[in-house]
């Protein structure tokens, strides 16, 4: 099926996120509202923002990217190599 994608021109990228504090109570009073209101429409009332915290790493306003990878094909190389580097940071939880 992929037959046809020439393989030295992909460039894979993965983002790690998590959410900016480290746990609901840490979140600050008008955060903790805006969060509230954000996911209203994903949480349907079915579950609390709290419990709902760990999803907010997804959100750009919300969270902090930790992790970033990159990958690509070297097309010297027989058999196929595929070539990985990953720029991790090291962030003090809130």
């Amino acid at each position: 099926m992929l037959t046809h994608l020439d393989l030295n021109k992909i460039l894979c990228l993965d983002i790690e996120t998590v959410p900016l504090y480290a746990d609901f109570n840490k979140v600050p009073a008008i955060e903790k509202e805006y969060f509230s209101e954000k996911t209203a429409y994903q949480r349907k009332n079915e579950i609390s923002p709290e419990d709902f915290y760990t999803n907010a790493g997804i959100w750009a306003e919300l969270g902090k990217i930790i992790c970033i990878s990159v990958g690509y094909f070297v097309p010297q190389t027989k058999p196929r190599e595929f070539r990985l580097k990953s720029f991790f940071f090291f962030v003090q939880s809130l």
